[in-house]
């Protein structure tokens, strides 16, 4: 789809020039689609993240919760400490 975009958007350019303008290529994957500015990623790439889940009877704006609350962020972010 990207490369049908690109021939479309540059009807009057090459193959070569279409592709040395959006793709690129490393030692692993060919044909990456690249900007300037970005690169398209491919979902694989992304790592999983899993939720800590809420229990169903606690609210946030409880003050008599709040320990519950700072305990939950704790875990939170001790496990995005660990996936980095």
């Amino acid at each position: 789809m990207l490369w049908r975009w690109a021939k479309r958007r540059h009807s009057n350019k090459s193959r070569k020039w279409i592709k040395n303008k959006y793709f690129i290529s490393n030692s692993v994957r060919n044909w990456i689609f690249s900007t300037k500015n970005a690169t398209l990623i491919r979902m694989i790439e992304t790592p999983i993240r899993r939720h800590i889940k809420i229990r169903s009877d606690t609210n946030p704006y409880d003050i008599e919760q709040e320990v519950y609350f700072e305990e939950h962020w704790a875990q939170i972010h001790k496990k995005d400490a660990a996936i980095k």
